[in-house]
């Protein structure tokens, strides 16, 4: 589990990942992955 773990908000979505696929969450961390590689961060709200 990550650092975020032991936050009590994060219970229940950590709880969900748990219940997808294990051919799901790479494919959602993939996804997630190319989102922030395309990230602007010269557009409005970059960092």
């Amino acid at each position: 589990m990550s650092e975020l773990g032991g936050n009590p908000r994060l219970t229940m979505p950590y709880r969900n990942w748990g219940r997808w696929s294990a051919n799901a969450q790479p494919e959602t961390r993939a996804q997630a992955a190319a989102f922030l590689d395309n990230l602007d961060a010269g557009g409005p709200g970059g960092y």
